[in-house]
């Protein structure tokens, strides 16, 4: 049976419900306030039930509506508060980044034995400790790294911050069997994608996090090589970081957009609300491994008594 997912502030391309769903899970809801975004990832998701504003959402909701509450919550907040291109932003104490805090409200009401949320590599400075200490009072481990799109092959740096995190609890003895303390933490080194060498920062009692290569084989790539994630061959024409074509910036939408937007407004805003969904799908799968590792302990530990 197929792991239950939330995606919150899904954006129109759905890099997260996409990196999932190749690791193995299934999105069961999504959430995206914006409407041409809402209803592009409704074309990509047909039948996940999309709601329109994270601060309405409640688990009651998510219950009476799809009948289950999800076991993973995935999620990129709005950067815009958090964003180097915004120098005078104020970090998750603005209104837009400040969503983080309505993401936490809703990891505390679901319970799910996962999360992971993804931002702007400045977050490390421009709140970090507040959303840390905000999922850890609700009672979760968290794990943070900095991953670079270019580390999965892609033409763009793009480092992104990623927040993994567990209620201990439910996945290291999820028959509440009583298990030996710290017997999560290998299996979750073991499954550590790419980090920018700097640990987590949050002092010497942590574990530095490894760097461990994304490799073909371990991501299940049966040709050797990740496909690059591309909207048909626009991706490999427009390179954000070198301009877009003329041609490009000057064609307007006739539909999927506000009324005199510019085609480039729009692939400019998808691109940046985009995740790249090979990180998603690895970190899926390290979810998965330890999942699979700790049923693992679990079971010997039922055959010793």
């Amino acid at each position: 049976m197929a792991i239950p997912v939330l995606d919150l502030f899904s954006a129109a391309a759905g890099g997260w419900s996409l990196g999932m769903h190749r690791a193995g899970f299934t999105t069961v809801a999504a959430c995206e306030f914006v409407d041409w975004r809402r209803a592009l990832y409704s074309q990509n998701n047909p039948g996940v039930p999309v709601y329109d504003d994270v601060r309405t959402l409640t688990a009651d909701r998510l219950l009476r509506d799809i009948g289950e509450l999800p076991s993973v919550i995935v999620g990129s907040p709005p950067c815009q508060d958090i964003s180097s291109a915004n120098t005078k932003g104020k970090g998750v104490e603005g209104e837009r980044s400040g969503l983080y805090f309505e993401a936490i409200r809703l990891i505390g009401e679901c319970r799910p034995r996962w999360f992971a949320l993804e931002n702007s590599a400045n977050l490390r400075t421009r709140g970090a400790d507040a959303v840390l200490a905000a999922l850890e009072t609700i009672g979760y481990t968290c794990w943070s790294f900095v991953v670079r799109a270019g580390d999965i092959g892609a033409n763009h740096e793009r480092p992104r911050s990623w927040l993994i995190g567990c209620d201990l609890e439910q996945v290291a003895d999820p028959d509440q069997a009583g298990q030996a303390d710290g017997c999560l933490e290998p299996g979750l080194r073991q499954a550590e994608i790419a980090d920018d060498g700097c640990g987590d920062g949050r002092g010497a009692d942590r574990p530095r996090l490894r760097q461990m290569d994304l490799c073909p084989a371990d991501c299940g790539d049966p040709d050797g090589a990740w496909p690059l994630w591309s909207l048909d061959d626009l991706a490999a024409r427009i390179r954000l970081d070198d301009g877009l074509p003329a041609r490009v910036a000057g064609t307007r939408v006739a539909v999927g957009g506000p009324r005199g937007t510019t085609a480039a407004s729009l692939i400019v805003e998808a691109y940046g609300d985009a995740v790249v969904p090979q990180i998603p799908e690895a970190i899926g799968r390290a979810i998965l491994r330890v999942e699979e590792a700790m049923a693992a302990v679990c079971d010997t530990g039922r055959l010793a008594a």
